[in-house]
């Protein structure tokens, strides 16, 4: 585990900023001048988030992650050290299921963010997820902390970037969090997938500029006109990171992929009906074979219908009967046992 060790070793070690990037040496002096990690020595603290792995961009804040069992106690430190100044702030959260206490402030350039929980340091989840992301930049090589910087120029934060870059399933959060502890083969394994997906998915290729007519683009979604068009006007809406199927779209409060795409899809759809003049529209995706898929990349069609186009058809020839409301209840029973 050479490569695991060597690098988390850089991490942990925050004093290493101080020969590091210009932006890494600005937040070491920042960190030297409030004294933080001495003022917070009893709360053992650790700067976790971008810096220590020269991924800020403009805006970001230093992270600091401290073992907190005593919150009132914790907030009256941070009070009585730093309250004079700018956007002090000190809140009471939930984070987890655990409590945490939550303190802001700026220091020249710098936004400052303290949190403290009942947990040791190291393993909280900010530093967890630092601590995987650490690992694969270390396996994918210097271009991809590149390409990483740009996703959270263009408006992702940090997990998402990496989501994105490394075609991650799931939630970005919870998967980074499970990658921590993983073995550097499992996550060389991903480094590769995500290296040959990149070349080989069409959408993945046109999510990072390839040839498409672009409709709409967010940090996380795109729509562009699909190549055949049945009827014009007919529009794809993908997610910019390579999920293959809608079962591994995640809906977490913080990324929420799921719902950004249900947000296009409904924007995207409204122009198509004024663009076009149309009242009626089908949204469909497929999921594996059986369904018709044949883009492995998640793929929402927007598809304009006028009276008698004679396209597509959710039941063709004839409606099956209607069920009895007792096999309705079952069937509903048995999916609602799974949410």
């Amino acid at each position: 585990m050479t490569c695991r060790a060597g690098r988390l070793e850089r991490v942990i070690n925050w004093v290493d900023l101080r020969s590091g990037t210009a932006a890494q040496r600005q937040a070491y002096a920042a960190l030297q001048e409030l004294r933080i990690m001495e003022v917070l020595a009893p709360y053992d603290p650790v700067l976790a988030g971008t810096f220590p792995l020269d991924l800020n961009v403009p805006g970001s804040d230093l992270d600091i992650i401290c073992e907190v069992h005593d919150g009132e106690a914790f907030g009256r430190t941070l009070t009585e050290a730093y309250g004079h100044l700018p956007g002090f702030a000190v809140r009471s959260a939930v984070k987890h299921g655990l409590p945490a206490v939550i303190c802001g402030f700026r220091y020249g350039d710098l936004p400052v963010e303290v949190f403290g929980q009942p947990m040791p340091s190291r393993e909280n989840h900010a530093w967890r997820h630092m601590a995987a992301e650490a690992r694969l930049l270390a396996l994918a090589g210097p271009g991809a902390a590149e390409e990483i910087r740009r996703l959270k120029a263009g408006g992702l934060k940090t997990e998402p970037a990496f989501a994105e870059y490394f075609a991650l399933p799931g939630d970005p959060y919870e998967t980074l969090l499970a990658l921590a502890d993983a073995p550097d083969n499992e996550l060389g394994g991903l480094v590769e997938r995500a290296r040959r997906t990149r070349a080989e998915c069409l959408f993945c290729r046109i999510a990072t500029g390839g040839e498409a007519s672009r409709v709409y683009e967010d940090p996380y979604t795109l729509a562009f006109m699909n190549i055949r068009q049945a009827n014009p006007g007919h529009v794809l809406v993908i997610p910019k990171r390579h999920v293959e199927q809608v079962f591994d779209l995640d809906s977490d409060l913080d990324s929420d992929l799921a719902g950004r795409l249900g947000q296009t899809i409904a924007a995207v759809s409204r122009a198509i009906r004024a663009a076009f003049g149309v009242t009626d529209l089908n949204v469909f995706q497929n999921n594996g074979e059986a369904a018709g898929q044949e883009i492995y990349h998640v793929h929402f069609h927007l598809f304009p219908r006028r009276p008698g186009d004679g396209l597509f058809q959710v039941y063709p020839g004839h409606l099956p009967p209607p069920q009895p409301r007792a096999v309705l209840d079952d069937l509903a029973g048995r999916i609602r046992a799974e949410l």
